[in-house]
């Protein structure tokens, strides 16, 4: 078996076919194929084969990320805010409202 999974439906005897394919007539073929429905992976035509480095140690990452940052001068003149007001604190101003009695003799 050639380990190939299909999201459209198969029609029997497609198993048949697909095993007797090589690897590079079934990339040639998946290429071909433009189907919405595939994840966007899929559908791209270059595809790397390489594999990962080396695990990474995540402490030690973290360790010389943190002695990088104190040792940057970034920051340095970093002053802290203080809440300050300048200059005239806005006073709304209310509407004297006319007076409407008017009293006859």
């Amino acid at each position: 078996s050639s380990g190939i999974t299909a999201e459209w439906p198969l029609r029997p005897g497609d198993e048949k076919f697909f095993d007797n394919l090589s690897k590079e007539e079934i990339e040639q073929i998946n290429s071909e194929l433009c189907d919405d429905l595939l994840p966007a992976a899929d559908r791209v035509k270059y595809h790397i084969d390489k594999k990962g480095q080396k695990v990474i140690d995540k402490e030690a990452l973290t360790k010389w990320m943190e002695e990088a940052a104190m040792a940057s001068q970034i920051g340095n003149d970093y002053i802290p805010f203080t809440k300050e007001t300048k200059g005239k604190k806005f006073v709304k101003v209310e509407k004297k409202e006319k007076s409407t009695d008017c009293t006859l003799l």
